[in-house]
């Protein structure tokens, strides 16, 4: 359920089951719940209406796929723990600077 609202979410809590109960089991749908009666198709929603739209004649393929990513998302899982990544070496690299004084090495001077 997908809720867009200017209200705290528990005010829609409260109200989730009676607003599911009015959702059709068999399509895709939507409420808007604002407060003020619709004439007609808001065109505004017509990206909405033409996702339903899609969602519906390709029910049964969308939720294949999602239940075979889901199982090849826990079967990676599953491997990566069993073979953990080897980490790799870090590399530094260092370039001392003029400044730079090493006690183990006997400084030049300049006559």
């Amino acid at each position: 359920m997908l809720a867009i609202d200017n209200e705290p979410i528990e005010a829609l809590d409260a109200e989730r089951d009676v607003l599911l109960s009015q959702l059709s089991k068999t399509r895709s749908e939507y409420l808007l719940i604002d407060g003020k009666e619709q004439d007609g198709p808001d065109a505004s929603l017509a990206g909405l209406d033409a996702l339903h739209v899609y969602f519906d004649i390709h029910r049964q393929k969308l939720i294949e796929d999602y239940q075979k990513r889901e199982a090849d998302r826990v079967e990676q899982e599953q491997w990566l723990k069993a073979h953990p990544p080897v980490p790799k070496d870090t590399v530094i690299n260092f370039w001392p600077g003029k400044t730079t004084i090493f006690s183990d090495v006997p400084i030049k001077r300049n006559k």
